[in-house]
């Protein structure tokens, strides 16, 4: 994609019309005159073309002065435009007397590359998107940026109180396989905590860790169908009951695949049977085949199952249950996960 293009992806950028690929944050004194007078120079091209754009836009110069703005942008701030010209974005935005580690303004100076962030201003109390697109003169210096600014507070509320919804959804449901089986009371969420625990020392980000959240309860619930007395049976299983109980993966995967905010997670439930040689099932996947999330419920669930009591065996001691994840690492396990995990348990 050619600069000039790029640029104009911001619709407000294409008033000023300059060109070019790589930052120069070495802008002249009088380039930046120049740029402010270009901004007064189209403020009527500004109006035009802003006002009825419903998010916020500012004009900015490559040393933080805020050369123009929108109604929007006033309304989110509850200021007027001659109160905001003039001064400095991060005074404005984030009640800061220096640019905040993270500022768009600064990347830009030194990328030339548009970007975008969406964070929490504490100083406005809103959750915000802000996308930045550079203003470049003909020398291809970065030499200003206009931000767009949109108050994405609301869709967050929503979001958190739909996601909550969904954990208390989740919760009943581990409760209705667990009333079941009342030997793994309280299983389900001890898994989950192992496995995002795991996922964090892995520095997995904030989406993976709400995938496992979802899969870590629903990973057992295809059990649901499943007579107790075949799930606590403490001697051999048959062939059929034995077939029945490694049923449980695809039933709980068809279950969760029913539900749009459990979707994500249904290949992380799917898989949490199979092993890292590929003994496992329902599909016989090996090695990083099989999706990460799952090869680190795997563990979780393995850990948990081992140091709980069951009516065919005893608790494994931590001792016991650490040195069968050692034994099993590279077989049952993905040993770089259960590396991770063992560490993690030395730390106190």
């Amino acid at each position: 994609m050619k600069v000039r293009d790029r640029i104009r992806e911001n619709p407000i950028a294409e008033l000023i019309q300059t060109r070019g690929q790589t930052a120069n944050p070495k802008v002249s004194e009088t380039e930046q005159k120049l740029v402010k007078k270009t901004a007064l120079g189209v403020t009527n091209e500004w109006s035009i073309s802003s006002d009825e754009i419903p998010y916020g836009l500012v004009m900015i110069s490559i040393d933080f002065e805020i050369l123009n703005v929108n109604p929007a942008f006033c309304n989110l701030l509850g200021k007027t435009k001659e109160k905001l010209i003039g001064n400095r974005c991060y005074q404005v935005l984030h009640g800061r007397d220096t640019p905040i580690d993270d500022c768009l303004m600064k990347k830009t100076k030194l990328s030339g590359q548009p970007d975008f962030v969406e964070t929490f201003e504490p100083a406005l109390n809103a959750w915000l998107v802000i996308g930045t697109s550079p203003i470049l003169n003909e020398r291809y210096e970065t030499v200003g940026a206009i931000h767009s600014i949109r108050d994405i507070t609301e869709r967050k509320q929503v979001e958190d109180a739909l996601k909550n919804a969904v954990l208390e959804t989740l919760e009943a449901l581990s409760q209705v396989v667990e009333a079941n089986d009342p030997y793994t009371a309280g299983h389900s969420t001890r898994v989950t905590e192992l496995a995002v625990a795991i996922a964090k020392e892995m520095t997995l980000d904030e989406d993976q860790l709400d995938i496992l959240r979802i899969a870590g309860p629903l990973h057992d619930v295809g059990k649901v169908g499943i007579p107790g007395s075949v799930l606590n049976k403490p001697t051999k299983l048959t062939q059929a009951e034995w077939w029945m109980v490694r049923s449980h993966p695809l039933v709980s995967a068809q279950t969760a695949d029913r539900v749009a905010a459990f979707k994500k997670a249904v290949p992380v439930i799917r898989h949490h049977h199979e092993h890292w040689d590929g003994s496992g099932y329902p599909d016989g996947l090996k090695g990083k085949d099989i999706p990460l999330l799952a090869r680190i419920l795997t563990v979780a669930d393995g850990f948990e199952a081992m140091t709980s009591e069951r009516p065919y065996r005893r608790a494994l001691t931590e001792e016991e249950a650490r040195s069968e994840l050692e034994n099993c690492a590279g077989t049952q396990w993905d040993p770089e996960v259960v590396r991770v995990f063992l560490e993690s348990l030395k730390t106190p």
